[in-house]
């Protein structure tokens, strides 16, 4: 067989590169208006047709050589966990499951001081997806909504879920009212940010109490519901970040797993709040449970 030229197999990845994109009916890449799907992002990554940074739908600007999930190192093919619209496909195909510790690996240190780790290296916030369908636990009659979160980190094979005596609190609930809690709100959420994070990188879904009823005053912070964060993102729109999650107020994984389910984190006036598609409700975190194993400033409830 005749050997190709460099030339003609960098004309082949162009023919074949427009081929994909016009296939999947996705954008080439060059800007938020003409954005490239996830899925041929990842493919042209497998085929090493991708030299410069592509602007990714929901992703932003992406270089090919960029880790964007867990912990795999160096190149593009190396993802930690794949999603059909945060499907449940973990570890296969191009997807790959990584290894070691690249730029944006779990290996970074648990952020500064008093959430953990020593602050030497700043907490990696780049995008990650941990949502699996078939790990969600759906409503039925007479759950607790807590307990169906813990069922579903023993389904990611956590042990710890978190508990009431070391979290990091939030917010106030009174006469229908939330208000931030503490002398240092600002502190207080930057604190909890960095602990979801740290979670995150390292794998693992994290549960957090939410307020969708003020006036029900359930507990002393507002919680009358809780949830399992599982990604995080960064909106380009709005210039937020923000997690993803799944919400046992559905039974249904479709809607539990839903990319409505988005929590989105204000500095300006701290607050970790969003929209969920069961029930339309719209969440306030009130307090974040740490599970683990670290040691933080948390307080109990």
């Amino acid at each position: 067989m005749e050997k190709k030229s460099k030339t003609e197999k960098l004309k082949l990845k162009g023919i074949n590169q427009a081929l994909l994109v016009s296939s999947y009916n996705s954008g080439t890449g060059t800007g938020p208006n003409d954005c490239m799907s996830e899925a041929v992002f990842l493919k042209l990554c497998e085929q090493g047709a991708l030299k410069d940074a592509v602007y990714v739908c929901g992703w932003g600007w992406t270089a090919p050589e960029t880790t964007i999930y867990g912990s795999g190192a160096g190149s593009c093919d190396e993802f930690g966990s794949g999603f059909d619209e945060y499907g449940s496909g973990f570890g296969s195909g191009y997807w790959g499951s990584g290894s070691g510790s690249g730029y944006w690996g779990s290996g970074t240190s648990g952020g500064g001081g008093t959430s953990g780790g020593d602050g030497s290296n700043p907490t990696s916030k780049a995008p990650i997806e941990l949502m699996d369908k078939t790990k969600f636990v759906g409503w039925v009659e007479g759950a607790n909504c807590r307990v169906l979160c813990e069922q579903t980190l023993a389904k990611y094979g956590q042990s710890n879920y978190g508990k009431s005596d070391n979290v990091f609190r939030l917010v106030d609930s009174s006469k229908g009212f939330l208000t931030n809690w503490g002398d240092n709100p600002a502190e207080n959420y930057k604190n909890a940010i960095e602990c979801i994070d740290k979670h995150l990188n390292a794998r693992r879904v994290i549960i957090v109490g939410v307020d969708y009823d003020p006036d029900s005053n359930a507990n002393s912070d507002g919680t009358d519901h809780f949830i399992v964060i599982t990604g995080r993102g960064y909106d380009t729109s709005r210039n937020q970040y923000y997690y993803t999650f799944m919400d046992n107020a559905a039974s249904k994984a479709d809607d539990g797993c839903s990319n409505i389910n988005r929590l989105y984190y204000r500095t300006d006036k701290p607050k970790l709040e969003g929209s969920t598609k069961p029930n339309r409700w719209y969440y306030t975190v009130t307090h974040v449970r740490p599970n683990d194993g670290g040691k933080y400033k948390t307080t109990s409830l």
